[in-house]
């Protein structure tokens, strides 16, 4: 396997103050590409739990992740790659934070791991 590491770094980085040291964001999301795998990594300070689902019309995966402040990335990422065509984020709640990854029509085999640095989701390409 050959992964090809490709980060993207966040618009505005995330300043740390003596009032928002508690805080958790999302500081950045960053991808890689296998032979069989398309990881992507949602990079946290720190988060209490996070849940997965499904929508159609279009196909999304959903990733609600609480414990979260704000965002301090990029909220749209054109990934373009299969199964991911592109990744959006927002805050759903005052302390969950949404990502939406919109996939192509099908099934689609996944898993999301917690990490030391947050949250990996891992879509099986073959």
């Amino acid at each position: 396997l050959v992964l090809t590491p490709v980060k993207i770094k966040p618009e505005q980085p995330a300043q740390k103050t003596e009032q928002n040291q508690s805080m958790s964001y999302i500081n950045s999301i960053e991808y890689s590409v296998s032979q069989d795998t398309l990881e992507i990594e949602v990079l946290t300070d720190h988060f209490l739990n996070f849940n997965t689902f499904e929508l159609s019309s279009p196909d999304r995966i959903i990733l609600d992740i609480s414990g979260i402040d704000d965002i301090n990335c990029g909220r749209r990422f054109e990934i373009g790659e299969s199964p991911v065509q592109e990744i959006r984020l927002g805050m759903f709640k005052s302390d969950t934070a949404r990502v939406v990854f919109y996939v192509g029509p099908g099934s689609h085999s996944y898993s999301v791991v917690k990490t030391q640095l947050g949250l990996k989701v891992i879509f099986v390409t073959n």
